[in-house]
């Protein structure tokens, strides 16, 4: 798999969107993610849509917001671009001054960013997958969310709801890969990593059949304790020949 590690710039003004939306005009589609062996491994493809239209290609929606935190999002991108520049700031300030803030710190900020637009009736349609490696454990946490492998990884909706599983997924692949993946995958953290490739991959697959915003370009990031690489974008072996099953 190729990869590289993600570029963490500060903060320009001169690249912020001209404009955050409470709808959704340029959108991407679903992300899928799963805990294995190693930390958390996610997959997402690099179409944009305005409406039913393709209008952009190879597009990244996802991204490290820091060296152990990962953020990817399904909706509407510029929302995506905005967020992230913030949180690359709260997480990553300017300065000499170091500020240890882990994945569940940018999930709980996450969490809030989502509920106060939803409180202020100006609720952002996007779904947030937030990923990483806590260097130290939480303790008392509730026994749902809790993992003392270190491995995070949880779900922000548009409203601020949000929840923890092994296996997440956003859009259209809530739906159709997050049964398959919790039948095939269950509650086994010790996933080598190859497999967990082969079972996302083929997983977006089958949303490249289902789902008409779904592209066959997609990439798929790593997040260890040695760091996050995202791959470039690769297509998917398809086959059209199944399309009358379908």
């Amino acid at each position: 798999m190729h990869s590289h590690e993600q570029e963490l710039r500060p903060y320009a003004f001169a690249e912020a969107p001209k404009q955050v939306h409470s709808q959704g005009y340029v959108t991407g589609t679903s992300i899928l993610a799963v805990k294995y062996k190693d930390g958390v491994m996610v997959a997402s493809d690099t179409q944009l849509s305005y409406g039913s239209y393709a209008k952009y290609k190879n597009i990244e929606r996802v991204g490290a917001v820091s060296k152990n935190i990962f953020l990817g999002t399904s909706g509407e991108y510029s929302n995506f671009q905005e967020l992230i520049k913030n949180l690359r700031i709260q997480i990553n300030p300017p300065g000499d001054k170091e500020v240890f803030l882990g994945p569940r710190e940018c999930f709980k900020m996450v969490r809030n960013y989502m509920y106060e637009k939803r409180c202020k009736g100006r609720p952002e349609m996007n779904t947030h997958v937030i990923a990483g490696i806590e260097e130290v454990p939480a303790k008392g946490t509730l026994p749902y969310e809790d993992d003392q492998s270190g491995k995070f990884l949880g779900v922000v909706d548009h409203l601020g709801n949000f929840y923890f599983d092994n296996v997440v997924g956003t859009g259209l692949g809530a739906h159709l890969a997050i049964p398959v993946l919790r039948a095939r995958i269950g509650t086994n953290l010790d996933l080598p990593e190859e497999e967990a490739y082969k079972i996302l991959t083929e997983a977006m697959a089958t949303l490249c059949y289902r789902d008409c915003r779904a592209s066959d370009t997609i990439q798929v990031s790593k997040v260890t304790k040695d760091g996050i690489t995202i791959s470039k974008p690769f297509v998917l072996s398809t086959s059209w020949d199944i399309a009358n099953m379908i």
